[in-house]
């Protein structure tokens, strides 16, 4: 690990991870597509850097130093997560060696994993106006812990996306069920326990059977639908998605509008929040009720593209002006720009 030192930006050397089909980020232009590798690395080569490309496989400990080395890395949501609980291990074996991880490896970890985005915006909800949430890791600890102020409540899973795993209750009754429900875990070792009667009064405690962590977040009410915005440097790509049909989600809905005009305020809300993370790129879901804006989620990693590749257009701030642009654009060249910005921001604000 680099315990604390600051990362040094001017390596030309990049490493390129893609998973085990080849695969670098998500595309909306075919099913199942990836963006375009050969474009990413060619725009990176004709910039100055040394790039090679590796599978998560090929990345060689033993063989190799990767001391800093910049790392440009895809994530997974895979089944289960068990692939990237797997990348998990070579992103840190990568930063032990000393490794520039692009993003910062917690916003890899903020991926699929609502309660970890929880704990990193826990000091954010003055400034982003987010609803009040919290977390836990069993059924049990939010039976001893969770009162909350008023119903309805939201329920959320830790890994889910397209608005899956979350779910409203409207009462003290529905909330526990709900909780008992996305928390279930069945354990054989516990049955196991029971079944030989060797649970008994000399201090033995079983462990939870519902040990799948949580979220539980105060419910925004009066907001028809968000703004999906995705941020490449200083280009604002954004749509805006309707709630589903008698439901309280807009993540996940076919109802979306690539829109010509954005309000200023969901705009500058949007800027505030890129500019806090320092992030090369980010997707985010914003709600705003005319008054107030609120961020939803916001993910740094294996975002979704069709904000970038199925508009029209783009938003950028001139002075204290929001212009918008008529441009279609490509998301690899966004990518690679945006990255390469960041690297020149980290090196000490030089001309890309």
């Amino acid at each position: 690990m680099n315990n604390g030192k600051k990362n040094d930006y001017s390596s030309k050397e990049l490493l390129i991870l893609i998973d085990y089909r080849s695969q670098f980020y998500s595309s909306t232009l075919e099913r199942g597509a990836s963006l375009d590798l050969e474009q990413i690395k060619n725009g990176f080569e004709e910039k100055g850097y040394h790039v090679s490309v590796k599978q998560y496989g090929e990345v060689d400990f033993d063989g190799q130093n990767y001391k800093d080395t910049l790392v440009l890395y895809k994530s997974s949501e895979d089944p289960s997560l068990r692939y990237k609980d797997y990348i998990e291990d070579i992103l840190l074996g990568l930063l032990y060696q000393g490794a520039i991880l692009i993003p910062d490896f917690q916003y890899f970890r903020a991926h699929h994993n609502k309660v970890f985005m929880e704990i990193m915006r826990s000091s954010l909800k003055e400034k982003f106006g987010m609803p009040s949430a919290k977390y836990y890791g069993t059924y049990e600890e939010y039976l001893q812990n969770y009162s909350p102020a008023s119903y309805p409540i939201v329920f959320k899973t830790a890994a889910g996306s397209k608005g899956s795993n979350v779910f409203i209750a409207r009462s003290k009754k529905e909330a526990d069920k709900i909780a008992k429900k996305i928390s279930s875990t069945p354990s054989s070792f516990n049955q196991k326990l029971e079944r030989e009667n060797l649970i008994d009064k000399k201090g033995f405690l079983p462990i939870s059977n519902n040990r799948g962590k949580f979220i539980v977040q105060d419910f925004v009410g009066d907001i028809p639908g968000d703004y999906k915005i995705v941020v490449y440097g200083g280009r604002y790509f954004t749509f805006y998605r309707e709630n589903r049909l008698n439901d309280f989600r807009a993540s996940g809905t076919l109802n979306y509008t690539f829109i010509d005009e954005l309000p200023d305020a969901v705009l500058d809300f949007a800027k505030s929040a890129f500019t806090y993370f320092d992030v090369p790129f980010i997707s985010i879901d914003v709600g705003y009720d005319g008054k107030q804006c609120y961020l939803f989620e916001f993910q740094f990693v294996e975002f979704g593209q069709r904000a970038v590749q199925r508009s029209n257009c783009y938003f950028q701030k001139s002075g204290d002006t929001w212009v918008r642009v008529e441009q279609k654009s490509k998301a690899e060249i966004e990518f690679v720009n945006s990255i390469h910005e960041y690297i020149q921001k980290q090196k000490g604000g030089e001309n890309a």
